[in-house]
């Protein structure tokens, strides 16, 4: 295992979209509309800088390390650590409720009330191939696509979307897993919602923007917050759910 500092670079801003469709299926609206629930958290158990996946701020520090892992060697930082969750969490909720109107517009009107039940977090897979940012993004690799999957018998009746969070992360300058460069400050917001009738996937748009300061590795509070409001308006900008 080799240990090293985190050294400025250009190439740390990576290249590439800084907003991307991962995957979409559009559905036809109904004249009843759809029941908008609540944001929910995507669980995974991975440490974040493997993952990806959480809601708050990243603290990256000690440089990055060299690991062997089932794919081979892979830079990863010596220590990651997600904060602030508690804080960020509230914030965002209530900033994917005011922008989900526009989002969902193709599907009709939202239903003042939502009806009760469960539905199973989406799953991801491995996306192949490589991409323009890779070695310098703020995201592990490898990416993963993720796709909802239909409910049991205690799922909800009638027509749902779901937003399902995956990130909403601010950071300071550091390494997620598998980027050769690492990445300097940033903000990720990725959500899929998803449709659901009587429990089952109709329809889905997973969106996924990024913002990168190049010249901008250790973010005070303040940065902090802008950075997180960047990436919500280019987010609500230019995701959109599909229309048929």
């Amino acid at each position: 295992m080799l240990t090293y500092a985190l050294w400025a670079s250009a190439t740390l801003a990576g290249t590439g979209p800084d907003f991307e469709v991962i995957g979409a299926r559009a559905v036809d609206p109904t004249a009843d509309g759809f029941a908008l629930w609540p944001a929910t958290a995507v669980p995974d158990p991975r440490p974040i800088a493997e993952s990806g996946v959480g809601v708050g701020h990243v603290l990256f520090s000690g440089g990055y390390e060299t690991v062997d892992g089932p794919l081979g060697q892979q830079n990863v930082s010596v220590q990651s650590q997600l904060v602030g969750t508690e804080g960020r969490w509230p914030t965002l909720a209530a900033w994917l409720g005011d922008a989900a109107p526009r989002i969902l517009r193709h599907l009709g009107e939202a239903a003042p009330s939502t009806p009760s039940g469960a539905l199973p977090p989406p799953v991801g897979t491995t996306r192949r191939g490589t991409y323009a940012a890779m070695g310098s993004d703020n995201a592990p690799l490898p990416r993963l696509a993720w796709t909802p999957i239909d409910g049991g018998a205690d799922a909800p009746r009638g027509r749902v979307v779901v937003p399902w969070v995956l990130a909403g992360l601010t950071h300071n300058a550091g390494w997620f897993l598998g980027q050769t460069h690492g990445s300097s400050a940033g903000a990720r917001l990725r959500v899929l919602f998803a449709v659901y009738d009587d429990g089952k996937v109709v329809g889905y748009v997973d969106c996924d923007a990024r913002v990168i300061e190049s010249e901008l590795f250790s973010p005070n509070s303040v940065e902090i917050d802008e950075l997180q409001l960047s990436v919500e308006r280019r987010f609500a900008r230019k995701c959109e759910f599909p229309k048929r």
